[in-house]
């Protein structure tokens, strides 16, 4: 089930999946009272409601509330919107528990060499969008406030060969928004003010990239 965000217009130029991570039995990463899939549901919401703000852009949930979904019913409700662009949002912990490390991530899909020259070629495409989409945000974020003023470090950017990615054919990006085990990002998560400037940073940078179309 979808759960889209209406406008008091009719005209979309532009869907954007947002894709709150994990969520009911599934609980991500979880330090102390942080739990990985409210971090990410609380998150979404905050990117969804700035984004209906915006003209010509549709907003849509994979998920509006705290319930299991399976990752094949993430990228089944990726393609039947029809998504020009999909983000994937989550929360980091570190195995080791190391508190360096720390910061934002944001990876794009990996190419696929394995895969039959035509659906190669149509992949390609879609992973050199999402290349593109991502390092626009990578270069938006290190002039950001988030970097700037809030020292909210930007750890990576990178291919990945993820799941999500696997099974959709929609140029996305995976955040990894900080890390529960590092005391910088922790701190930085439970402020709701660094929520709310995250939240602006990736509808505005959604914004700019629709304003790209």
């Amino acid at each position: 089930m979808l759960f889209l965000l209406l406008f008091p217009f009719s005209t979309y130029s532009f869907t954007v999946v947002i894709d709150a991570g994990h969520g009911g039995t599934e609980k991500g990463a979880v330090q102390g009272s942080l739990i990985e899939k409210d971090l990410s549901l609380r998150l979404a919401r905050k990117i969804q409601t700035r984004l209906a703000k915006r003209p010509g852009i549709r907003a849509v949930m994979t998920r509006g509330e705290d319930r299991t979904l399976p990752i094949e019913e993430r990228a089944r409700a990726i393609a039947e919107a029809k998504a020009d662009l999909f983000l994937s949002i989550h929360f980091n912990i570190d195995v080791f528990m190391l508190a360096e490390t720390r910061g934002l991530e944001i990876y794009y899909p990996a190419d696929d060499l394995a895969k039959a020259p035509e659906e190669s070629l149509s992949l390609y495409h879609r992973n050199n969008r999402s290349f593109a989409f991502g390092k626009m945000m990578r270069d938006r974020y290190l002039k950001s406030e988030l970097f700037t003023v809030w020292k909210h470090d930007l750890n990576m950017f990178a291919q990945r060969d993820l799941k999500i990615f696997r099974l959709t054919a929609t140029p996305g990006l995976l955040l990894e928004i900080g890390y529960l085990t590092s005391p910088d990002d922790r701190a930085h998560i439970e402020n709701e003010q660094f929520l709310d400037d995250m939240a602006a940073f990736i509808a505005e940078t959604v914004v700019e990239q629709a304003g790209k179309k």
